[in-house]
């Protein structure tokens, strides 16, 4: 099945910004992800899977802890 992204409501200049003070690894990851998305770097999860150098599957987990 092929869904959507989470939409984004906060900006990519304002992610970017929380990316630079969050320590949180988890956290960190996270953000990322949704920069990617925000900043329209990508359409797909797997290509925010490959960027981020983890599994398809942990980026659909991702975007349901969102």
């Amino acid at each position: 099945m092929n869904r959507k992204l989470t939409e984004v409501k906060e900006t990519a200049e304002n992610l970017r910004e929380l990316l630079k003070s969050e320590s949180n690894p988890v956290l960190l990851q996270r953000l990322q992800a949704l920069y990617l998305i925000a900043s329209k770097q990508v359409a797909r999860k797997g290509k925010i899977a490959q960027m981020l150098g983890v599994n398809r599957n942990s980026v659909s987990n991702m975007a349901e802890s969102i």
